[in-house]
């Protein structure tokens, strides 16, 4: 899971816009292979928030997927904080930042 799909969207509030998402289809049976498709979506900025994860309270920029998830991305490098994949019932949030990104700028989104 990362934050890159976000990148191009526009930092409007409420702005719709057009995607393209290579998602993989990853199998537990490993003699499948492992691939993924190009689909079409719809990326909508929600605007800033403050998000509070495993790994700490992170300012963050929420954007809805499709209308069937929601995501919260943090800085530049779209270090994403949370996921919340409504249709399968899913939430998947960052557990702990190490090393050199410890001294992690939260406060920025």
């Amino acid at each position: 899971m990362d934050g890159w799909h976000t990148w191009p969207a526009a930092a409007v509030v409420g702005t719709e816009q057009p995607t393209k998402i290579y998602f993989v289809n990853g199998s537990p049976i490993w003699s499948r292979p492992f691939l993924g498709t190009l689909q079409s979506h719809t990326l909508v900025y929600c605007g800033e928030e403050d998000i509070a994860a495993p790994a700490g309270v992170f300012r963050c920029r929420h954007f809805t997927l499709s209308g069937h998830s929601d995501l919260w991305v943090h800085g530049e490098d779209l270090r994403l904080i949370r996921y919340d994949w409504t249709k399968l019932d899913r939430r998947y949030e960052l557990a702990a930042v190490q090393g050199e990104d410890a001294a992690l700028d939260r406060s920025a989104p």
